[in-house]
């Protein structure tokens, strides 16, 4: 099997990236940081056990990849419920001020 190292190196880049970019709202951090932290906290510890699994760097880089399609699919949830949550306490509150 021919195994595109730098399409797997370019997402895990672009993973990093966004990680960093979603740390870097402040905002977003403080609404989200209390319920995703230890989800972070436990994807540290499953991508840093990939090295102990698996010798070779292709399969390394596969399974990076595949840990970080469960952070997205985790994470994107999570923040599309956050913001209807959000959405509904801002109806909530607008309904109590113009009552």
């Amino acid at each position: 099997v021919d195994i595109d190292m730098e399409r797997l190196l370019s997402i895990e880049k672009k993973w990093l990236e966004l990680t960093a970019a979603l740390g870097a709202d402040k905002d977003l951090y403080r609404i989200i940081a209390h319920t995703i932290n230890a989800y972070d906290i436990w994807l540290g510890s499953e991508l840093s056990f990939l090295k102990d699994i698996y010798t070779d760097k292709k399969t390394i880089s596969m399974a990076r990849v595949r840990k970080m399609k469960e952070w997205f699919a985790v994470v994107g949830s999570f923040l599309v419920c956050t913001r209807d949550v959000l959405n509904k306490a801002e109806k909530s509150v607008k309904s109590v001020k113009s009552a």
